[in-house]
Parts: C-alpha cells; sequence; structure tokens
C-alpha cells in the first residue's frame, strides 16, 4: 500500500453496520451477507475501470475520428467524382475522334468503291463495244453468205 491510502485509511465497524441494517428492517442474515459483500467489494481492484474524464476524453477522440474520417471520405468523394468525370470527357472525346475516323474511311472506301465501279463499267462497256463490233461483222458475213447463196442457187441448179 502506498503512504497517501495508509494516511487516509478509515476502519470499517462491521458490527456496526449490521445493526444500522437490522433497525432499517432487513434480518440479520440478510445483513450480513450484505457486510460480507460490500467488504468483498472493497477488496476489488476497480484500477482497470475508466474515470468520467477518460471517458469524456475517448468520447472525443471519437469524435475527432469520426470528424476527420468523415472528411477525408467526403474529399475522397469529390476527387472520385472529379476523376469520373475527366475520364467521361476523354472517353467521349475518343469516340468522337472514332466516329470522325470511321467516318473518313468509310468515305474513303465509298470513293474508291464508286471508281473501282466506273474502271469495271468502263472495261465491260468497251468490251462490249469490242465484242458488238465482232459479233456485227458475223452478222454482215453471214448476210453476205446467204444473199449470195440466195442469188446463186437459181444458177446451180
Amino acid at each position: 500500500m502506498d503512504r497517501d491510502r495508509v494516511m487516509n485509511y478509515k476502519p470499517f465497524d462491521t458490527h456496526k453496520y449490521i445493526k444500522s441494517l437490522q433497525e432499517t428492517g432487513f434480518n440479520e442474515q440478510q445483513a450480513e451477507v450484505l457486510v460480507k459483500s460490500l467488504l468483498e467489494s472493497k477488496d476489488f481492484d476497480l484500477s482497470f475501470l475508466a474515470t468520467r474524464e477518460q471517458i469524456v476524453l475517448l468520447d472525443n477522440k471519437i469524435d475527432s475520428y469520426r470528424k476527420d474520417t468523415k472528411t477525408e471520405i467526403d474529399s475522397l468523394r469529390k476527387d472520385t467524382k472529379t476523376e469520373i468525370d475527366s475520364l467521361r470527357k476523354d472517353t467521349k472525346t475518343e469516340i468522337d475522334s472514332l466516329r470522325k475516323d470511321t467516318k473518313a474511311e468509310f468515305d474513303s472506301l465509298k470513293k474508291d468503291i464508286k471508281l473501282e465501279m466506273s474502271e469495271h463499267k468502263q472495261s465491260i462497256t468497251a468490251e462490249m463495244s469490242k465484242n458488238k463490233t465482232e459479233i456485227l461483222k458475223w452478222v454482215i458475213g453471214l448476210f453476205v453468205v446467204l444473199v449470195v447463196t440466195i442469188l446463186v442457187r437459181p444458177y446451180l441448179g
């Protein structure tokens, strides 16, 4: 025991306390059990229990942590929103660029296909013209042979 506790020590008169309890309506057995419990509780180490001051300090710390956490969450929420908005803007820009590039490629392909079709059309037209001339030569030749055959036939026979 340290010195302050020894100096402030006051003896506990159990007999006096039991008589006092009996005067207020407790029987002897009840008074003895109550005094015994009281003595046992004096030996109980209460040093590990928190004081009001400690609880108030802990409450204040918890409130401070709560406020700090809320501030951090709000800041993270704001930063996340800013990042999402930036990504959304970048994505929109990329999509618009891809649309332009795709349209340009389709327009170029369309132009190339039209040019190829025009070239094929010219080639087919030239081939048809050549074939037309050949067919016309054959038809005229056959016509001449037919006319000659008709004209010469009476003389042959």
